[in-house]
């Protein structure tokens, strides 16, 4: 993250400083350039995201992560600030979303509501939540 970003203190020190980003899945991102920007002698900051929580996996073809795997699954704003060491937090609503998109096109909002346009069978989350975990075992050399 550091060779991608760097800050300049100048900019940042003593001041408040408002990031963006289009998205948090795990927040491990989101809290490297927090951190990032604090280490640079940021005051407060604060993250705001132009999509709403992503909560759960896109089952047309995006690869995403699984639903545990989602910060925003079953957290409050505010929980998620702390986790990412933000002192506030930000997201697009999905009304806001629709509207900034165009509400006459109808568009999948699955990731953020849960709400599928075809009838996805409790079963394929199960295997897609195994199939992550068997992955990321073998990647990991935990394998059992």
């Amino acid at each position: 993250m550091r060779q991608k970003l760097n800050p300049i203190r100048s900019e940042i020190k003593g001041k408040k400083i408002m990031l963006v980003d289009d998205s948090i899945v795990r927040g491990t991102t989101s809290r490297e350039i927090i951190n990032l920007v604090r280490s640079a002698g940021a005051r407060e900051v604060y993250f705001a995201v132009s999509a709403p929580p992503l909560t759960h996996p896109c089952v047309y073809g995006i690869d995403m992560q699984t639903k545990r795997e989602f910060i925003a699954r079953d957290k409050k704003n505010d929980t998620i600030a702390r986790a990412i060491n933000a002192d506030a937090l930000v997201y697009q609503t999905i009304n806001g979303l629709i509207k900034a998109v165009d509400p006459k096109h109808k568009f999948c909002t699955a990731c953020f509501t849960g709400v599928y346009p075809t009838k996805v069978p409790e079963r394929f989350f199960k295997e897609i939540e195994r199939e992550r975990l068997t992955i990321k075992s073998v990647q990991t050399g935990c394998e059992s």
